[in-house]
């Protein structure tokens, strides 16, 4: 366990400080107007700390008691993926029935469609959400495993073994703590309430962890938490440019940042918790290097 706290402590601290340092430097050079790719950036940092201390650490990179990266447990991790995309809708949904006034009309928010084809436009609103909810995250896959393969892969498995299944809330609560540097000096999903957004965030970001982790236990690879991340962040960026009023969205509320979006994600969570496991998968002490 000694070895384990030291890892996380490193890994934390690294992966914290290339955050900082990436946003420090995006503010410097005028913010996200100026350098939009900062946040991009910064979901590489999990992936390199972790690459390179699992190298250090004669670790694997593929096996499930190392990172995880290998090509099996598919048929659980599109199905995560399916229900990330299904749960995001949900939260979607819920904040569009609540607030009528967010609600973007259908000729107006089908302008935002870019599918070829001519189709009813609630139909083609409709298929372009579920389009970019099943298909943009296996596109986008390389880009989450910055951000999985150090969080999922390396940091949960460790936080686990210290911590038993309660390490996924630890981990969550990193996770969103890591974000701060972003929504304070870049107003990242919060430009205009950065202080309240910084208390929020981790909220959402430890129910999120517990549904990744399992997702990983699960299936045994880190590409089930992937391509649920890719789902998230792919049907809420699509969901808020084609059917809210942008003016009218308020980050704090609606989802997919918003206290709606830690509502709908509090059950299956507390769902997700109780199947966890309870200690590390291969993480025992005086764990022997895995090649």
């Amino acid at each position: 366990m000694k070895r384990a706290c030291l890892e996380v402590t490193i890994f934390v601290s690294a992966t914290a400080l290339g955050a900082l340092v990436i946003a420090y430097w995006a503010w410097r050079q005028g913010g996200l107007a100026v350098v939009p790719a900062a946040p991009l950036l910064m979901m590489m940092t999990p992936a390199v700390v972790a690459l390179i201390m699992t190298k250090v650490q004669r670790g694997s990179i593929r096996r499930e008691d190392g990172l995880g990266l290998q090509m099996r447990g598919w048929k659980q991790a599109l199905a995560a993926m399916a229900a990330m995309s299904a749960l995001t809708s949900l939260s979607v949904g819920l904040s569009l029935l609540l607030f009528e006034s967010l609600r973007a009309p259908v000729q107006e928010a089908v302008t935002h469609v870019m599918l070829p084809i001519d189709l009813a436009p609630s139909v083609k609103i409709a298929l372009a959400l579920v389009i970019t909810g099943l298909v943009g995250p296996i596109v986008n896959l390389p880009l989450m495993l910055g951000e999985e393969l150090g969080w999922r892969g390396y940091m949960a498995p460790r936080l686990t073994e210290i911590f038993g299944r309660f390490g996924a809330v630890v981990g969550g609560a990193i996770w969103g703590l890591w974000h701060w540097p972003a929504i304070l000096l870049l107003g990242y999903n919060y430009q205009d309430a950065r202080f309240t957004g910084t208390l929020l965030f981790p909220l959402i970001c430890i129910a999120l962890s517990v549904l990744f982790t399992r997702a990983r236990e699960a299936s045994g690879t880190v590409l089930a938490p992937a391509l649920m991340h890719g789902a998230l962040n792919q049907t809420a960026a699509a969901a808020v440019a084609i059917l809210y009023v942008q003016d009218r969205f308020n980050p704090l509320i609606q989802a997919p940042t918003g206290i709606l979006m830690t509502v709908t994600l509090a059950a299956p969570a507390l769902w997700a918790y109780r199947g966890l496991r309870g200690r590390g998968i291969g993480q025992a002490e005086g764990r022997e290097p895995s090649a």
